[in-house]
């Protein structure tokens, strides 16, 4: 086993390693609390099949990661889990992941399409301050009580589609989600 791996009962504790690749032994469970934070020079990680978590500040600081999959068994992502990681372009959550953690994307700065479909819970500033972020898919399950400072500064958002399929593109959507102009008709993809 690569030494850099720090592996207790199925949840990576840490990585301490200076690689830019990275792969997940296939029984880590669990990304624990930290377990990549700050690793400055890692641009993409492959995660196990059967992973289960992303805890607190999993990857926090990742400045060049560029490409993480989600596994399909991933439920929980946690708070502050991929802060500041810049380079991070795209985002695909599996429909398995149902909460995202507070500032969970916060200040990735690179970010263009999220794919959040089976997220119902987002925890507060999850993508604040996202600010080339233009499109998202969320599930129409979302609840609406819990969005507020999730988009602040997310101001290049022009198109919210659902994972069932309705679209809603519009010129400014700070505005539309703010209430100051009507969500244009249904348009069906």
């Amino acid at each position: 086993m690569n030494q850099d791996f720090h592996i207790e009962q199925g949840v990576l504790t840490a990585y301490t390693g200076r690689d830019e690749f990275v792969t997940v032994p296939d029984w880590v469970h669990t990304i624990g609390e930290g377990a990549f934070k700050a690793c400055v020079s890692l641009k993409r990680v492959v995660l196990p099949d059967h992973l289960h978590h992303i805890q607190a500040s999993a990857f926090k600081g990742c400045r060049k990661l560029r490409d993480i999959q989600i596994p399909a068994e991933v439920s929980t992502i946690g708070d502050y889990a991929f802060h500041r990681c810049h380079s991070l372009e795209s985002v695909t959550l599996p429909s398995s992941v149902r909460e995202l953690g507070a500032c969970a994307f916060l200040y990735c700065d690179s970010l263009t399409h999220v794919s959040i479909p089976g997220v119902v819970r987002i925890g507060t500033q999850a993508f604040v301050n996202d600010v080339l972020l233009q499109s998202l898919e969320i599930s129409p399950d979302l609840q609406e009580d819990l969005i507020c400072d999730v988009f602040t500064g997310c101001g290049g958002i022009s198109r919210i589609s659902f994972s069932d399929g309705r679209q809603f593109p519009f010129p400014n959507a700070v505005e539309a989600v703010a209430g100051q102009m009507e969500l244009p008709s249904l348009v069906r993809a």
